[in-house]
Order: structure tokens, then C-alpha cells, then sequence
């Protein structure tokens, strides 16, 4: 596969979507792919932190009356 090919794989590794075969063989490029490592670093940190947002948001009481 290509970098890019490899790169198109990010997603589909963080979300547990690669079968064991392919999981090996994208960790085996990004063990050696400071690019693609870095970014899956990147995306890790990005995934990790947005599943620590609430699931929901109540708006402050006074932009009801703004709307209104």
C-alpha cells in the first residue's frame, strides 16, 4: 500500500474498524512513518479529549429571551 492508502486508514484504526490482519500491517508502516505516526498521535489526543465533552448543553436561561 501507499502512504496515502495507509493514511486513509487513521480513522478506520482509531474506531477499531481495521480487521487483525490490516491492524498489524498499519502498525507495522507506522512503527516506521514518523508522518503518519504523528498524526495518529494527533487524532488520538483529538478523540480522547472529545469523548470528555458532555453528551449534552443546556443554553444559559437568558438567550431564550434574546430569541424570543
Amino acid at each position: 500500500m501507499t502512504h496515502e492508502a495507509w493514511d486513509r486508514e487513521l480513522d478506520d484504526y482509531l474506531d477499531g474498524r481495521l480487521n487483525a490482519a490490516m491492524r498489524t500491517r498499519f502498525l507495522e508502516h507506522v512503527s516506521g512513518c514518523a508522518e503518519c505516526r504523528d498524526a495518529l498521535a494527533d487524532l488520538d489526543v483529538i478523540v480522547n479529549e472529545a469523548k470528555q465533552l458532555p453528551r449534552t448543553m443546556e443554553p444559559p436561561r437568558e438567550v431564550w429571551s434574546q430569541i424570543a
